[in-house]
């Protein structure tokens, strides 16, 4: 699906796709993961690729929220990372303060939402994104519901430029510009 503009998010300006979007917090996500700065040792994203298929499996699991006025928000797992906030309309308007993860999943809550609709993906195949959310049992908890989302045999295009290999996520949701 065709970002209405590139830029929604200002830490990501060259994603023109609502696919391309998504992959590239995700791929942020877990390079904040993996970062010297993640001290708290979170450990909430874990990616596979698969070169020879041009698919990537992501999965989040145990993410924690709570619902504010009626919308879901996830903890911010990396204070120390500034976010930007985004622009537009949901779900690209999501704040700053409430961290990449959030975003995340409203994107892809959004996306999945789109995979759903028949108008946009004729493909039956083709509905990569999942999320559950559950509620705890822990009573006082400030997060008490628990996030799980996954991209499963997300499609990707594989580019070459000076001998390095740049993939991004293949768009699929039947929207040209």
């Amino acid at each position: 699906m065709l970002l209405s503009a590139p830029g929604v998010y200002p830490d990501f300006t060259t994603e023109e796709h609502l696919e391309e979007l998504l992959l590239s917090m995700a791929w942020k996500i877990l390079d904040l993961q993996l970062s010297a700065s993640n001290t708290e040792g979170v450990d909430i994203i874990n990616a596979t690729s698969d070169d020879e298929t041009r698919r990537t499996n992501i999965t989040f699991n145990n993410i924690e929220g709570s619902i504010q006025d009626g919308v879901l928000v996830c903890k911010n797992y990396f204070p120390s990372f500034t976010f930007q906030s985004g622009t537009g309309s949901y779900p690209f308007n999501r704040l700053g303060t409430q961290g990449i993860v959030n975003a995340f999943i409203h994107l892809l809550i959004y996306q999945q939402s789109k995979e759903l609709d028949g108008t946009l993906n004729d493909n039956e195949a083709a509905l990569y994104c999942k999320y559950s959310l559950t509620h705890t049992s822990t009573q006082g908890s400030i997060n008490p519901i628990v996030v799980s989302a996954s991209m499963d045999n997300y499609p990707l295009i594989y580019a070459y430029s000076n001998g390095s290999q740049n993939k991004k996520a293949k768009p699929y949701l039947g929207i040209t510009a």
